[in-house]
């Protein structure tokens, strides 16, 4: 039996360059894994079976860590099978990359109880099949993502930051498509956000508030005007600045500090919120 964690993220940079050909948009984003993640514990099994599925409210018959499993299985011609038991800490649909997340280490478990041991680029074009975040959570840490999101590059990891994340009662259909297909000329960028902080990366300097940027950002509170709201939310807490969690609607803060990030924590856990905190991992 092995148990794992598979983390969340943050974007601590999301720049959208612009709609490519087929259809989709080339992004240059800085992501950081967080301490927060659902626990996938592996049995070996004649077939592949997922346990938690249904009373996580995911469909048994069609969900991403189903699909990371076939088709590793198919890919290497396998035949063996596995019993996954999943239980969710990370919040649907939140911009957290949780689903991602799952598939991914189901990749990379999979790969290696089942003696497959495929280099980490071999997987890497597996997961560009599943989902565009699936790619960066083969590596973790903190990475330069480009491309679709399918091409990673790792990065000194950031020292430890902890992170408030609130997660709104927003519910929007096919979110990360409906976002996309509302950006517009002026929300696209050059990656100068990413860049940036790829550098002040690179020289060990810690990540600031001001160099955070999304993209997505705009158009999101426009779309959901009552995001604002769970913003100032946030900076009534003591967020020193609010930021979106990918395509959201999640909204995070880095705090100076753990007793900053605990202070902010417990303020909206008594307001009722659904809050959590966690560090950069």
């Amino acid at each position: 039996m092995i148990t794992i964690k598979a983390h969340a993220k943050v974007n601590l940079t999301l720049d959208v360059l612009g709609r490519r050909p087929d259809g989709y948009h080339d992004i240059m984003s800085v992501m950081q894994t967080i301490s927060l993640g659902d626990t996938l514990t592996f049995e070996p099994a004649p077939i592949i079976t997922l346990e938690g599925i249904e009373d996580a409210g995911l469909d048994p018959a069609d969900n991403l860590m189903k699909r990371a499993a076939m088709l590793l299985q198919q890919a290497a011609g396998c035949d063996k099978g596995v019993t996954v038991n999943y239980e969710r800490h990370i919040p649907f649909s939140a911009g957290l990359g949780g689903g991602s997340s799952d598939a991914a280490t189901i990749l990379m478990v999979l790969n290696e109880i089942w003696g497959i041991e495929w280099p980490v680029e071999r997987l890497t074009e597996l997961a560009a099949q599943l989902s565009s975040d699936v790619s960066f959570f083969l590596y973790r840490g903190t990475a330069l993502v480009q491309g679709r999101g399918e091409i990673v590059r790792p990065l000194p990891c950031i020292e430890e930051m902890w992170v408030v994340l609130l997660k709104p009662p927003i519910d929007i259909e096919s979110k990360t498509r409906t976002l996309y297909e509302h950006l517009s000329e002026d929300d696209y960028t050059q990656g100068e956000a990413t860049r940036n902080l790829v550098n002040s990366i690179l020289t060990r300097e810690r990540p600031s508030p001001q160099a955070l940027f999304n993209s997505f950002e705009a158009v999101a509170y426009k779309f959901s005007p009552q995001l604002d709201q769970y913003r100032q939310i946030l900076i009534a807490a003591g967020a020193d600045s609010v930021h979106l969690c990918g395509s959201g609607p999640a909204l995070f803060t880095l705090a100076s500090d753990y007793q900053q990030g605990e202070r902010i924590y417990h303020t909206l856990h008594e307001q009722g919120h659904e809050v959590y905190l966690a560090c950069t991992v």
